[in-house]
């Protein structure tokens, strides 16, 4: 259902916010999720530095990409399409609030 519906009057102050916190579910990773996020980062670490130092001089950013791809549910699945979305929550939530800071 679409967030503003109704009259404005009706997502003032607290409304608005509870409607907006109704609809996120917040969902903590699980131990195995964690581990191959863990994993997928040290691995896409490596492959960063690797393709830096190689002679194309790849930036870092590439080799976060092909990492993060590889890992992702629809080449390896190490993190399934739910762990994706749970670390997403947490990783976004975390942002914005460094950005907010």
């Amino acid at each position: 259902r679409p967030l503003f519906v109704g009259p404005a009057h009706e997502l003032s102050g607290t409304r608005f916010f509870q409607e907006l916190l109704s609809r996120r579910s917040m969902s903590c990773p699980t131990a195995r999720t964690a581990a191959a996020f863990a994993f997928a980062s040290v691995a896409a670490s490596t492959l960063a530095s690797v393709g830096r130092s190689s002679p194309l001089g790849l930036p870092l950013i590439t080799g976060y990409l092909v990492a993060g791809a590889a890992a992702g549910p629809y080449v390896l699945g190490m993190l399934t399409h739910d762990d994706c979305t749970s670390l997403a929550d947490l990783i976004n939530n975390d942002a914005m609030g460094f950005i907010g800071f």
